[in-house]
């Protein structure tokens, strides 16, 4: 498992990296040859719905690697596009948030599987050990311009708005927009899936409580976009 994991993350940065390059002929391409142009668009097309399918994969792998998260990452995806939405984000963020929220448990792989899946509390050790899974997934995308921002949201999203969260103990705005909402986004996923230290919420219950964390540890703009998303789908 670990060197599937592995081999698509190298696809992954290969695809960027051709990606990147494609995008720059198109430039040139498109003041001179009409035909060839349509041809390295066509070309830059298909990479990026390789790129966007190795993407969906390697989430799939990372979540299905225990019982507890299957399927995670994608919901947390779908819970982010449409807080994006109702916050007004451009179709550049969104597209740079749907990314992130598919890949923010990336570093998982880095952490031992026993510690997540350890059904009572956790040591000091094991949960700075689970708290390396941020740095450890940002340090796994590759450095290039687009994914610098992915990496940065994934960097992230467990800083708490009240600036107790990790690992820089930022707060406020000074946390990245798309990383409060990729936090509630994953907290009530989170919440309302089984775990194996509990049972699954009830998506109310949950929804109540993370109203009592706003202003702490969410942002309050980011829970009343997501209440009322949840309400308008759900009422």
């Amino acid at each position: 498992m670990e060197k599937d994991m592995n081999e698509l993350v190298e696809k992954l940065k290969s695809f960027q990296q051709q990606s990147v390059i494609y995008a720059e002929e198109l430039k040139m391409a498109h003041a001179c040859e009409e035909e060839r142009y349509k041809k390295l668009e066509d070309t830059h097309n298909s990479l990026q719905q390789i790129y966007a399918g190795t993407i969906r994969v390697l989430a799939e792998a990372i979540d299905s690697r225990s019982k507890f998260t299957q399927g995670h990452s994608e919901r947390v995806r779908r819970y982010c596009d449409l807080i994006g939405q109702r916050l007004y984000l451009s179709d550049e963020e969104l597209k740079v948030l749907d990314i992130a929220a598919t890949l923010h448990d990336i570093g998982r792989v880095g952490v031992e599987q026993t510690i997540w899946e350890k059904p009572g509390k956790l040591t000091d050790t094991e949960f700075e050990s689970v708290k390396s899974h941020a740095t450890i997934g940002e340090k796994m995308l590759p450095p290039i311009p687009f994914l610098n921002r992915v990496a940065d949201i994934i960097r992230h999203h467990h800083e708490k708005y009240d600036g107790t969260g990790y690992p820089d103990c930022i707060n406020g705005e000074n946390i990245p927009l798309s990383a409060r909402i990729l936090a509630v986004a994953d907290a009530f996923d989170a919440m309302t899936s089984e775990r194996s230290y509990r049972e699954r919420i009830d998506p109310v219950v949950a929804l109540e409580e993370i109203k009592t964390l706003s202003g702490t540890q969410f942002d309050p703009m980011v829970i009343e976009a997501f209440i009322s998303m949840w309400k308008k789908m759900y009422s």
